[in-house]
Parts: structure tokens; sequence; C-alpha cells
């Protein structure tokens, strides 16, 4: 009996294609995220961007799996970011922490003009700020990284634990919202911006890639931090110093970027698919690696061949969106471009967004001036659509931090989802989604930072294999079982 039990569970598991367990290569895994970190930041259409994509498509079609792409174009700023501009005040040289992305440039020589304070006591730059004042000069504004208070921002559904205290601020949510009005600058003739961050170590503002969804304004713009923050605001609250800004780089018309998918077909739904996605851009190991499950489970697929057919796919302009969507979001294009691969005689009616696997929690000490890792995994954000996937997550999903699992409810909360699940709610598709957020998430890297420190590599085993069972659990579920997606509150 004891020898018959497994042969019988696995004969009826196997009825419905599902492994008993995960399919995960431990040293494939490893050899994958080592070939990340050896491509450190992967800005939007940038060489190294095209050569993960070139390794994804590789991969796919070793798994004899067709490979479909669409090909978008877009003029791809090409500054490094490893010398995010300079500062000089009085010809004193000042540190730049990091440049606004598609912000702006400036002749080889800088700009010089200036400094002239935009800031008002209590307030931040946003879109009443009244440029009129640094035409002509280089302007000054504050910027604040203001703690993460998840559980004001982010309801999780019932059954999960609640958050705890405040997170340590991520930099790109404030530069989303505030630098998001440069082109009143541009109107008002002010040649340049520097934004002074508050509340932030040096060491978390140094190289933040943000903000990521503007498009090109044409006035360049950086960040400063600490002392250096504190030695211009002094300088612009005297009045006439001058500065010289330089932030040098070239727009590159017609740069090529791609959307990637394989399709694996299914056996007995022909009329229903499911989407796995990610995006392929990013700025260091963990932002992005969510193909590393999809991949994984590609392989368990080409085994193991699904009920419904399964569409793997790998979207670009996650973080350089603006050339291609107005939602902030790039996957919104490919399914406005694509309604046939998953709108068409087989219907999405499940899907999945991964991003960000395995993030180690680093802490900031303000006081100190200090950063660095805790060494711990950093808590996971889940998304669910509905009530039957919530609990379809209780039941199957063992991640980064073992026993805690914490879903969010898309549909209600100050916050819309994150990420580039969103398209796939807003698209009426119950999904599963995670998007863990650590406050380096945004921050590019120099060569000789080891950016291994960045992701714990159990816990990304964790997760690829939890959302493996689940993958395989909700393809031998019925589609009314994974419930209706419900319209934002």
């Amino acid at each position: 009996m004891i020898s018959t039990l497994p042969t019988l569970l696995l004969a009826a598991i196997y009825s419905f294609g599902l492994p008993t367990v995960s399919s995960l290569d431990g040293a494939w895994l490893q050899s994958e995220i080592e070939y990340l970190a050896s491509l450190g930041s992967r800005r939007t259409g940038s060489p190294t961007h095209n050569q993960l994509i070139d390794h994804i498509h590789d991969d796919l079609e070793s798994l004899d799996l067709e490979v479909f792409e669409q090909i978008l174009t877009f003029d791809y700023d090409e500054t490094s970011s490893l010398t995010p501009g300079r500062l000089s005040i009085d010809g004193k040289e000042v540190h730049v922490s990091s440049s606004v992305p598609y912000s702006g440039h400036t002749p080889e020589e800088g700009v010089t003009a200036p400094l002239v304070s935009l800031i008002r006591p209590g307030s931040e730059q946003a879109n009443g700020t009244d440029w009129s004042k640094a035409a002509g000069k280089i302007a000054v504004l504050n910027i604040t990284n203001v703690p993460f208070d998840a559980g004001a921002t982010l309801p999780v559904w019932e059954g999960s634990p609640e958050w705890g205290p405040a997170l340590d601020g991520i930099p790109s949510t404030p530069a989303n919202a505030l630098v998001a009005h440069l082109d009143g600058a541009v109107k008002a003739g002010v040649l340049g911006v520097v934004y002074c961050w508050e509340n932030i170590t040096d060491a978390l503002a140094e190289r933040v890639y943000a903000p990521f969804h503007t498009p090109w304004f044409g006035i360049p713009a950086v960040f400063v931090s600490g002392e250096n923050a504190q030695a211009v605001r002094q300088a612009a609250d005297k009045g006439g110093v001058e500065a010289t800004l330089t932030l040098m780089g070239r727009l590159v018309p017609d740069t090529p970027t791609r959307n990637i998918w394989a399709v694996v077909e299914g056996t007995e739904k022909m009329d229903e698919s499911v989407i796995l996605s990610t995006h392929t851009d990013g700025t260091n190991i963990v932002e992005e690696n969510g193909h590393l499950a999809i991949l994984n489970f590609a392989r368990s697929l080409v085994k193991h061949p699904p009920r419904r057919t399964h569409i793997l796919l790998f979207v670009t302009a996650h973080i350089h969106s603006a050339p291609f969507s107005t939602t902030k979001r790039s996957t919104t294009r490919w399914l406005l471009d694509n309604p046939d691969v998953w709108n068409g005689s087989a219907p999405a009616v499940f899907a999945t967004c991964v991003e960000h696997l395995g993030a180690v929690a680093w802490e900031e000490d303000i006081e100190k001036n200090t950063y660095k890792s805790t060494g711990r995994p950093h808590e996971e954000l889940l998304y669910a659509a509905s009530p039957e996937l919530t609990e379809l997550l209780y039941g199957h999903w063992d991640g980064a931090v073992p026993g805690q699992t914490r879903v969010l409810d898309p549909s209600i909360g100050a916050q819309a989802q994150y990420g580039e699940g969103l398209p796939l709610w807003q698209a009426g598709i119950p999904e599963i989604s995670l998007i863990t957020a650590p406050s380096w998430l945004l921050n590019e890297f120099e060569d000789t930072f080891d950016e291994m420190q960045l992701i714990d590599v159990d816990a990304t085993k964790r997760q690829i294999a939890s959302f493996e069972t689940i993958w395989r659990e909700a393809d031998g579920m019925e589609k009314s079982e994974f419930g209706v997606v419900r319209p934002r509150e």
C-alpha cells in the first residue's frame, strides 16, 4: 500500500498535467542570476536591455517554442548612469546624485547661470510652480523622500497580516509625482533644474532612475542630496550666485526595442488562454528579473502541456513607457496592439505578472546617513483580483517570507495596483501578480558594486516554485473558479 498510493496519486495528478514537485533547476537559476548581475542596468532600448531580450528569445527557442515579436521605435536618451551630470557653484564642484531621465542635455561646457530658489516653505515642486521667476537661470527646488505607509496605501484582503510600521521611502515615488511638470520650466525659459533631496541618505539618493514615466522635456535636471543639497540651497538663497550645470548625452532617433512572446498550445480547453507576463527593461538585478519564473515554467509546460493555451509575454518599455502608452504601463500597449493573441478565439481567463523576485530589504538611518542590507527578504506585494484567487494564494504560496502571505486587493485603496499587472486587471482578466518594492528598486549601481547583495537566492527559489504550483493549480481550475474582477471603488 505504501508503494501503491504514490503511484495512484501521480496518475491522478498527471491526468491534469500537474507535476508533483517544482521543476526548478538550481544550477540554471544561479547561472541566470549571475548573468543578470553581469548586465547591470538595462534602460529601455539600451545594448544591455537588447542583450537580455536576445537571451530570453534564445532560451525560448531552445525549448522549440516559436517566438513572436513586436518591434517599437523611439528616441533613446543615450546617457550614462555612471556619470549623472556635474554641478559647480562659483567654480567649486558639487556632487550630483543622479539626473532626471529624459530631462535634457547641455553643451560640453554646460550651462552657466545664477541659481534661483523656487522653494516655498512647506511645499515642493508641483504643477503650480511659478517657473517665470527662474527664466534664464537655474532653478532650485526641494523634494522629500517620504516614508512608505503601506497600511494606508495598500489594503489587504481578509485573512492577510496587517502591515507593520512604515517602510523606508521609495525615492521613485515622489520623483514620479513631483518631477512631472518640467514642460512648464521649458516654456518659461529656465536653463536647468536642481532638485534637493530631503529625508534621504546619500547612498539611496545615488543613481536613482526616476521619474521613469515621463517624456523628453528638453531641459537638464539633476538631483543632489545631503551636504551637497544644503550647499545648493544656501547658494540659491543668497541670490546671484552662479552655477554651471553639465548633463551630456544625445537622443538617438528610431531606436528599436521589442516585445516578445511565445505560445504553448493547450490540450483540452482550446477556447481559453492564460497570460504569464513580466517586463525586460530595468535598473538592476531585481528590477527586472520576473522572466526567471516564466522561463522556468516554460520548461515544465513543454514537458507537461497545459490544458489551456499559455501566452508567455515579455514586454519592453516599463521604465520608459511615455513614447508607447499614456497609461504608464507598457503592457497596455501590447494588449491594444495584439487582441487576436489574448482576446480572439481563446480569450484570457487568468493572468499573472511577475516582478522583482527575491528582493532583499535594506534600511536607512537618516541621522547617521547610513544605508545597508538587513540580510532579510523584503516583504512581498502580492495582488489578487478576487477572493477566489486570494484563497488560491493562501493555499499554495510559500514565498520570500515563509509563513506570511499578504495579498492586496487592487479594487480598493488610494493607490492603483503597482506594476505591469494593472493592465491585466483593467482588461477584466482575473489575475495574481507580484511586485515587491524595496527602496533601492530604481537605483542603478557602479560596476564595482556586487548586485548579488540585492537578491536572496533562496527566497527567489521559493517564489518561483510557488508560482509554478499556483499556475498548475490554476490550469486545473474551471474559469468560474477564478472569480470576477471587481471595478475599482
